[in-house]
């Protein structure tokens, strides 16, 4: 679906699908891998950043690759990640929320 068509006309059954796949983040690899089965999705590669504890899964289903990330998962990060102040992206040249940019070239 493109991008755009989204904001056009929500499609509450792919935002709900979306709200599980974000839930499922937080989610052990094995018990994971069972549950995206269940939403008839499959698990392509899921992986931890140690540092800054950011997890994040791709999956797959009907031809379409979904990431999910998860950014925040101990009190040290949900700090990090008040921080709401769009900041300029010299590689995409666009304006990102400070921690995103941040997060994008580990």
């Amino acid at each position: 679906m493109p991008f755009q068509l989204a904001f056009a006309a929500p499609d509450f059954t792919i935002i709900k699908a979306q709200a599980t796949l974000s839930d499922d983040t937080y989610l052990e690899a094995n018990t994971l891998e069972k549950r995206l089965q269940e939403q008839g999705q499959a698990l392509v590669h899921k992986s931890l950043i140690p540092l800054s504890q950011v997890s994040y899964f791709l999956s797959r289903a009907d031809g379409v690759q979904t990431i999910t990330i998860r950014g925040t998962a101990n009190l040290e990060n949900v700090m990090l990640d008040l921080d709401l102040e769009l900041k300029p992206d010299t590689v995409l040249d666009i304006m990102l929320l400070a921690r995103i940019s941040s997060i994008t070239y580990l």
